[in-house]
Formats: C-alpha cells, sequence, structure tokens
C-alpha cells in the first residue's frame, strides 16, 4: 500500500475528531454472557446458533438493556448478523415489555427497499425509537439520530466490528 499511495503524512485520532466536533464521545459496555457452556469442538455456525442467535438469556438482556435505553429517551440502533436473530429480537421486544409498548421494526433485505427506507426515515425522524437491522446498515447508510448502537450479533472480524461501531460515533 505504501508503494502504491506514499508513507503516512498525517494520522488522525479519535480524540482529535471528538475535541472538534466530527465525532462523539462513546461509552462502551460490554455485556458478559456465560451461558449456555459451548464445546471448544463445536462448528462457528453452530455455537454462533446456540451461543448468540438461540440464546434466550443472552436475547433477554439485550432486550432490557434496549428497554432502559429508550426510557432514557434515546435512539437505538440493533445490529445483528442473522436475519433470524433480528426475527427473534423483534419478536421479544413485542412481547417482553414491562411498561408499555415499545415502538421498533426490524429490517432485512428480505423487505421490499420501500419499506426499508421508509424504517429509515422514522428512525431518523425520531418516530420510531427503535430500530433492528442486519448487515444492510453496515456499509453507505448514513443513519445520523442513533443515540445507543446495540451490537447484538456477534462479529468474530475486527474490521466488521470497528464498521458497525462506526455508526455511534457520528455527530
Amino acid at each position: 500500500l505504501i508503494a502504491q499511495t506514499g508513507p503516512v503524512i498525517y494520522q488522525v485520532t479519535n480524540k482529535f475528531l471528538i475535541d472538534h466536533g466530527y465525532s462523539v464521545p462513546v461509552d462502551i459496555t460490554f455485556l458478559r454472557v456465560t451461558e449456555p457452556e459451548l464445546s471448544g469442538s463445536m462448528p462457528y455456525h453452530e455455537a454462533y446458533d446456540a451461543g448468540v442467535v438461540d440464546n434466550v438469556s443472552r436475547n433477554k438482556k439485550v432486550c432490557g438493556i434496549v428497554e432502559q435505553l429508550v426510557r432514557e429517551g434515546r435512539q437505538v440502533l440493533i445490529l445483528v448478523q442473522r436475519i433470524r436473530h433480528g426475527e427473534i429480537l423483534d419478536d421479544m421486544l413485542w412481547s417482553t415489555s414491562k411498561n408499555e409498548h415499545l415502538p421498533h421494526q426490524f429490517i432485512s433485505g428480505k423487505e421490499k427497499s420501500e419499506v426499508r427506507r421508509q424504517a429509515l426515515t422514522d428512525f431518523k425522524e425520531g418516530e420510531l425509537p427503535v430500530l433492528i437491522a442486519t448487515r444492510i446498515l453496515d456499509q453507505g447508510i448514513d443513519v445520523p439520530r442513533i443515540d445507543a448502537l446495540v451490537i447484538a450479533g456477534g462479529n468474530k472480524a475486527r474490521i466488521g466490528a470497528l464498521q458497525r461501531i462506526g455508526h455511534g460515533l457520528r455527530t
């Protein structure tokens, strides 16, 4: 890369971006999940399904965090890796809200582009406090009203995780 573009001439830090209003300070909270215990010999996709997608305890914790964030008046974007995981969280948010109805919508590549576009518009305008989305929002989509980002789907790729976190760093 250096042979094609030359050496780095200036490096911009996160602190610089925050100090100059291009990025926001971020608090990152990791959710510790200890169940179920998974065998080290399981193939990745099976372990992912058992530990993330179908993990009722973990999904309840995610929904509880989302409900708390909404009570605090935040716009929440929940990112998942798999459609089935988004559907599970969607169902749980409809059925487990303790106080009142929690308006939200799940979008994936299965919906028509008009449905996805309307959900993004509703979210951007603050009419929809919670948006659940698959990887369709990973790149190229500007969602400026995010107050809280919940990465509900695990990600073993560092670059993908950083791109997803980037959604929550914009002013």
